[in-house]
């Protein structure tokens, strides 16, 4: 074996064990926080960003319909 790998020592129940316990911890503690309430500026910029999305779908399909027609 060469490289990095080589010098790794197999993962114990403990080790494992450690891992898992901070992996739930975390996860206890992501729940506790739930989302953020976005700023208004924030939620029209991503209204006006659906809208332009919607605006450029009818751009192409117009586009395509001219060039295939």
């Amino acid at each position: 074996m060469t490289g990095n790998n080589a010098n790794m020592l197999p993962m114990t129940s403990k080790d494992i064990s450690e891992i898992l316990a901070e992996h739930v911890a975390t996860e206890q503690y992501m729940k506790t926080l739930g989302p953020r309430r976005l700023s208004p500026s924030l939620r029209g910029l991503i209204w006006l960003l659906r809208l332009y999305v919607i605006f450029m779908l009818v751009a192409v399909v117009i586009n395509v319909t001219h060039t295939l027609g």
